[in-house]
Order: C-alpha cells, then structure tokens, then sequence
C-alpha cells in the first residue's frame, strides 16, 4: 500500500503521516516519504490507531506513550481514550452551559457596565457624603472632623490583609533516559511555590529545550500542573514525559508558565489505605481510597501522586481518572502507575504526596 492510499484508508493528511513517521511510528532502513513506499499491513494498524488517538485529543509525544502501552495492553490503552473523550465531552457540555448564562446575562459587556455603574452609585455616595462634612459650620467642623477622622482610618483598614497573588518558579529538573524500544525520552519537573497568600491556578505552560548557547532543539507544550490548584504554601509541578529525538545532554528549560488566580474553591478528597507495591510492566502500582468529602457528586475525578526520592526530589508524577465519578460521601478505590518512566522500584520512594479532586473550570472573566 503507498502513502496516496493510505491517506484514503486513515483519513490523515500527508503532513499528518510524516510528522507520525517523524515522532511516532519510526521505519528503520527504509524511506519514510513518498508514494512509491510500500506500507505493510502492520503499519497500516499503527497509523489507524494513531489517527484513533490523534482525533481522541492526544499530543503526538503522547501517542508515542500509548502506543508503546497498547503493546502490553489494550484495553488499559481504550479505557485512558475513553476517559479522555468523556473529559473533552464534559468540557464541551460545560462551555455550552456558560454560554447560555452568558447569553441570559448580555455577555462580558453588560456585565462590566453592570459593575461600572455600580462604582459610579458608590462613588457618587461618597462624594455627597464628603459635600455634607465640608459645608457644616466652621464652630462645628473641628470636632465633626475629629469625629469622623477615626472612624474613616477604621473604615479603610481592613483587620484582614489583603490577598496577594505570588510565586516562585523554581529551578527545573530534566532527566534523560532511554525506553524498550530505544526511544530517547525526557522528564520534565517544575516546581511552582504558591508564595502568595491566594489560592492559584496552574494552567497548561510550554516549555523550551535549548542548548547552553540558547539555541532551540525542542518546544513541549500542553504541560499541566499536577495539581491544578495549589493553597498558599503548597508546591505544585508542571510535569511532562515526551519522545525527544536530539542527543545533547547538557539542556535547559525555559518555562512560559500560565498562572491565575483561582476561580474556584480548591476542593481535595479525603486519601486513605495507600499501598505501593510492585507492577510487571510499569514498575511500581500505587492503591489506594479515596472519599468524596463533600455534598455534591462528581463526573471527572482526577488523581495525582507526586513521589520523592531521600534526597527530597521528584521521583515521578503519576495521574490518572475515576472512571465512573465520585458521588457524595462515596468512597472508592484507586490504583495508577507512572506513564512512561518505568524504572523505579517501590524502595525507591521515601514519600508521596496524593491529591484527589473534581476537575475544574478556572474561568477569569476579569472583573
């Protein structure tokens, strides 16, 4: 089969099979390009499922990932799609339900009139306030001035301090390694302090690999924060595991964070009966329960499991979803495994951190 027809059987584009061919679905000894290559029956499956994955919202650094693992076992693979299609479907139906309150509201502009107006009344009030004291009798003002001067200072100072939004970026950890199938790989950790006294939001980033001279050899994007919400205090991390295919050692990360201010409450379930013990093909299993602490039930619960090694430093991130939701008071169990990174050992880890919590929408509207 040559490259045209395999357009037609998969429904990729030509610059979608090269940049597979290029990332993912790698041909040894043999052209990469052009019509007159042969494509087995084999590579054909592999570009089905990687056109599968493609549609299903995966990067292709993460279709390399799910490829490898679909190898050991598929279903696992078709059940992570499936999770990921639910989310993408979740996030559809939430956006079409703010889009009506949106609509029922008058949109963004209506609702910053709204506000303006309204600082335009309190405004107006104080300065009608500030009119009744300046036109009282001089014999009066002295004291009308001594009355109200304290009360005004107590008015305007909060017992409360006022919430500051701050953080620290702090130094990235890269590791290289080498998978089964001689893939060169990266690990990608960044730890992002919450120096503030706000709850944050950490939003997809892109990270910049360059060379100690600065030049680029690779951009990594759609890296989230695990969690997503970090307390004042906490430490959160960008994490990611991607397919590389330069061979230099020697590399920095130049972080493009994406941090907000939290939108939302930040919600964590309750973590129980933790066990880490050890899996034939990823290394190390985590298990455990989790409990829905609250009154409400959930569609999308995300768990995240961040482990150190003696020396303090991140070992590993692993995530994963409940298939089936969280209702209220619910308790369920867990289990999840690095994704790629496969050779740590269950003595490896002096301790984790485990968060559970409902996905969530940080929507900044900016008033």
């Amino acid at each position: 089969m040559n490259e045209k027809t395999l357009e037609k059987l998969t429904g990729l584009s030509r610059r979608q099979i090269i940049m597979l061919q290029k990332t993912v679905i790698k041909r040894k000894g043999k052209v990469v390009i052009g019509l007159s290559y042969d494509y087995s029956q084999e590579e054909v499956e592999e570009f089905l499922l990687a056109k599968f994955l493609k549609d299903c919202g995966y990067t292709y650094s993460e279709i390399g990932i799910l490829m490898e693992k679909y190898k050991i076992n598929k279903d696992l693979v078709i059940d992570e799609a499936i999770l990921k299609m639910k989310k993408r479907i979740k996030e559809l139906n939430d956006n079409l339900l703010y889009a009506y309150e949106l609509k029922k509201i008058g949109g963004f502009e209506m609702r910053k009139k709204r506000l303006f107006m309204g600082g335009i009344l309190i405004a107006s009030l104080a300065m009608l306030a500030s009119c009744d004291i300046t036109g009282m009798e001089e014999e009066t003002k002295t004291k009308t001035e001594r009355i109200t001067t304290t009360p005004r200072t107590l008015d305007t100072t909060s017992t409360t301090p006022k919430k500051e939004m701050k953080y620290e970026v702090m130094n990235p950890e890269i590791f290289f390694w080498e998978d089964s199938i001689h893939q060169r790989r990266v690990k990608i950790a960044v730890p992002i302090k919450n120096t503030g006294t706000m709850d944050l939001y950490l939003d997809d980033c892109q990270i910049d690999l360059e060379t100690e001279a600065h030049e680029l050899l690779d951009t990594i994007d759609y890296i989230g924060g695990y969690p997503d919400y970090i307390k004042p205090g906490e430490v959160g991390y960008y994490y990611k595991e991607a397919i590389v295919d330069f061979k230099e050692e020697n590399v920095l990360a130049l972080v493009h964070e994406n941090i907000e201010k939290a939108s939302n409450s930040v919600i964590r379930y309750n973590i129980s009966d933790v066990a880490i013990k050890e899996e034939k093909y990823f290394g190390i299993e985590i298990t455990g329960r989790v409990e829905n602490n609250t009154s409400k039930d959930e569609t999308i619960v995300m768990i995240t499991a961040n482990l150190y090694d003696s020396n303090d430093k991140l070992l590993c991130n692993c995530q994963t979803y409940l298939s089936n939701g969280l209702k209220a008071n619910e308790k369920i169990g867990f289990s999840l495994s690095p994704f790629a990174y496969r050779s740590l050992k269950p003595s490896d880890i002096a301790r984790y951190e485990i968060y559970a919590y409902p996905k969530q929408y940080n929507i900044d509207l900016g008033f």
